[in-house]
């Protein structure tokens, strides 16, 4: 078993791209709408929504783009594996993406903050 994709919600495609395209490095492989009728069975939401596929390797992120929406729980988050997490920070400081690091013993956990509040944990690939 493997996950097939993580759906998140972004208030704004423009904040998508930024954040999955240019810091990420995932391509944008489709773009489409969600229909009113199904987004209203699915999940409760009475307009279509626009959503946008990005894809790396073998990740693939679903992003429902509401405008004005921001993530709803502070719990909720997504581990990313990096090859160099020292290098990853740097990028994500020239992105102004907001770093929390917190101490855990002796090693730092790492969570970084997209442009509509969804949680990132930082691991290095060992």
């Amino acid at each position: 078993m493997r996950i097939h994709h993580v759906a998140l919600v972004c208030g704004s495609e423009e904040n998508a791209d930024r954040f999955y395209g240019d810091l990420l490095g995932f391509e944008k492989t489709r773009s489409f709408l969600v229909p009113a009728d199904l987004a209203g069975g699915l999940f409760g939401y009475e307009d279509r929504i626009q959503t946008l596929t990005y894809l790396k390797d073998d990740m693939c992120f679903e992003i429902f783009v509401v405008n004005g929406t921001h993530a709803s729980s502070p719990l909720s988050h997504v581990a990313l594996a990096v090859e160099n997490k020292r290098e990853f920070l740097k990028k994500c400081e020239r992105f102004q993406i907001r770093i929390v690091a917190v101490s855990k013993g002796e090693k730092t956990v790492t969570m970084i903050q997209d442009f509509d509040g969804n949680l990132f944990e930082i691991k290095e690939i060992a």
